[in-house]
């Protein structure tokens, strides 16, 4: 993990294999091991995760990219598409569950 002020990039965190990361298949279905968090410490986005709510959304966002899931139009999930100040839950749906049990 790794928190900094990367500044107005439009982004409140986000998740990147690093160099020297073992990766295997392509886009969409890429997989690293040993992804990085980053996490946006820029005072213009602390409206979004300055609460515990949207700090938990955030990271459980996050962590989902993690284990490889991809945003959703799924209600019920913290991998929708949307931000956490309309977000509905700080869980995964069912769907991503599935997902990941079929995955791994």
């Amino acid at each position: 993990m790794s928190d900094s002020g990367y500044g107005d990039n439009g982004a409140i965190a986000w998740v990147n294999c690093p160099s020297g990361a073992t990766e295997t298949g392509s886009n969409p279905n890429r997989t690293c091991y040993g992804q990085r968090l980053n996490w946006n410490t820029y005072s213009g986005y602390a409206s979004t995760w300055n609460t515990t709510y949207g700090a938990r959304y955030v990271a459980c966002r996050e962590l989902g990219h993690t284990i490889g899931l991809r945003h959703t139009a799924q209600t019920g999930s913290c991998l929708r598409s949307q931000t956490p100040n309309s977000a509905t839950t700080n869980t995964y749906s069912g769907q991503d569950v599935t997902q990941v049990l079929n995955h791994y």
